[in-house]
């Protein structure tokens, strides 16, 4: 079964000046999210990511759990407001589908960029719902609703296909007027379908691709509910994003299309980034960016080379290539303990002359106090047996007997590993990664 997000775009237009004294202040607030995201999305430049999927399903029936059914690795193009996508390291990207490249199960597109100009550039209605703290960060909350007819989103299931409408909610930053986080839910959906809801969450944050500050989706959960109580769900992260020459564009070609060929006005795309790193290589780094509790998600941060990286007898990275990349993730958390989640995310090596695509696994940490690749902690539970009245011997006298057991078990939260990302916990309530700190990472062959 697929599920598919189409757009059809039509511009609602802000309150001119001439009435904004008029308005109440989410109104205004609201115009100036739509105009500002309107342009983030004008000015969202052509480019790649690499999509990872985790995929799961839950049978229907009482004794239905949601288990792994298996994880899929796709590479995503953003090329003049389509998504298109190709297998990891294929770069023949002519798939507006990604079940072209899946045997079963749920898989669907708009995560990337569709969801977002559905809802920015179509023909939307949005309602206050006040503002809301979101993971310690002050977020302005609107609901949304596009009808069917002005929706273009298309679900098949179970060999039936209809076209839903959609609502939901986005949360927004009042001061930089970014979107955090959008939240969609299948709307009017036709008696055709026997779907409960499909649902999908976004959550979005700034990352540099090329000389470009874009907003960008981090990670994405898409579920789909029958009404028989089956249910699928995948986890979608998008790692190592690049952009595009500017001489490049794209064949929109179909895969059944018996001539795929590129002409002078479709001429198929390369990455701006050629080479890439091969796989298996250890890699040392020295962070150059200090990494403190209070970077923000996106911040760029650099690092540098220790040591020659030697391949096939020649030296492939000079010892002090700078490393760029960003910090994909920094999450406090206060229990079971006060501790923070924290993942770097490196992908490119300017080496010499050349710009080398970084895509490598996080080995180990040297020298930061409080990190650790995994949490382990104890907990105590006491325990009472019933209370027992007893003569004492000496005395005479009653008494009450009860008598306490603690016992102690010791527990790990481990991170799932993302590709190309470098995950870790740091305890405390305030951390910092000092300039100096010192990684090791083996990098992944970008093939096919």
């Amino acid at each position: 079964m697929t599920f598919q997000s189409l757009v059809v775009l039509a511009v609602a237009l802000a309150p001119s000046t001439a009435f904004s004294q008029d308005l109440a202040p989410e109104v205004l607030m609201l115009a100036r999210i739509k105009a500002h995201m309107r342009h983030e999305i004008a000015q969202m430049p052509n480019f790649t990511c690499i999509e990872g999927l985790e995929r799961y399903h839950k049978a229907s029936g009482p004794t239905g759990t949601m288990k792994p059914l298996d994880t899929l690795q796709l590479e995503v193009a953003h090329i003049g407001g389509r998504e298109l996508f190709s297998w990891l390291g294929g770069r023949n990207f002519k798939e507006d589908n990604p079940s072209a490249f899946i045997g079963g199960g749920m898989i669907g597109s708009g995560v990337f960029a569709s969801h977002l100009r559905s809802v920015f550039l179509g023909d939307t209605l949005f309602q206050y719902r006040g503002e809301v703290d979101l993971g310690g960060r002050p977020a302005a909350c609107y609901s949304f609703q596009i009808s069917a007819r002005a929706s273009g989103y298309q679900i098949s299931l179970l060999g039936a296909s209809g076209t839903v409408g959609v609502k939901g909610l986005i949360w927004a930053d009042p001061q930089s007027l970014d979107l955090i986080r959008m939240e969609i839910h299948a709307d009017e959906i036709p008696p055709t379908l026997p779907l409960a809801d499909a649902i999908t969450t976004i959550d979005y944050a700034r990352m540099r691709i090329g000389t470009a500050d874009v907003l960008m989706p981090q990670t994405g959960e898409m579920q789909l509910i029958e009404f028989s109580g089956e249910e699928n769900r995948n986890i979608v992260e998008f790692t190592h994003c690049r952009s595009f020459n500017t001489d490049s564009s794209i064949s929109f070609t179909s895969a059944d299309s018996p001539t795929p060929a590129a002409s002078s006005a479709q001429p198929v795309p390369t990455p701006e980034t050629q080479e890439s790193v091969p796989g298996g290589l250890l890699v040392s780094l020295v962070l150059t960016t200090p990494v403190t509790d209070q970077a923000a998600i996106g911040q760029v941060i650099e690092a540098k080379v220790s040591g020659n990286v030697q391949y096939k007898g020649h030296v492939l990275i000079p010892d002090g290539s700078v490393v760029r990349g960003r910090v994909r993730r920094l999450e406090r958390n206060s229990q079971p303990e006060s501790y923070f989640i924290v993942a770097l995310e490196f992908n490119e090596i300017q080496a010499g002359a050349s710009l080398l695509s970084f895509y490598a696994d996080l080995q180990n940490i040297d020298g930061a106090p409080g990190v650790e690749r995994f949490l382990s902690y104890s907990t105590s539970v006491s325990t009472s047996s019933p209370t027992l009245r007893g003569i004492s011997p000496a005395s005479g006298h009653e008494y009450d007997y009860t008598s306490s057991h603690s016992k102690v078990t010791n527990e790990q939260i481990r991170l799932s590993d993302l590709p190309g990302v470098g995950s870790f916990f740091v305890r405390g309530t305030h951390f910092s990664l000092p300039s100096g700190l010192k990684m090791t990472w083996k990098t992944r062959a970008l093939a096919r």
